[in-house]
């Protein structure tokens, strides 16, 4: 058995649909064009649907630019807290 097995990539097209259609995780007046389902953890690294986040373009462009860590420290957001929220709003 591998060290670090790799977790099981649960899918959700609707849940990520739902996704879609919240607002942007940022919520201030730079937020700018559509909303995108950003996967927290990548899927390759077997990444959950249940594990993605509202985030508009330019702020899923910023994140990527300065990574997620900076990213989350800068707008005081905590990834995980907000996807324990949604998905215990959403059951």
């Amino acid at each position: 058995m591998p060290a670090n097995p790799k977790k099981l990539r649960i899918v959700d097209k609707k849940h990520l649909a739902r996704t879609r259609t919240l607002p942007c995780i940022v919520k201030n007046s730079e937020c700018f064009g559509s909303i995108v389902a950003h996967h927290t953890d990548s899927v390759g690294s077997g990444g959950s649907d249940l594990d993605a986040i509202p985030i508009c373009i330019r702020h899923h462009a910023e994140g990527h630019t300065i990574g997620w860590t900076t990213f989350q420290e800068k707008y005081g957001i905590n990834f995980k807290e907000y996807i324990d929220g949604i998905n215990k709003r959403q059951t």
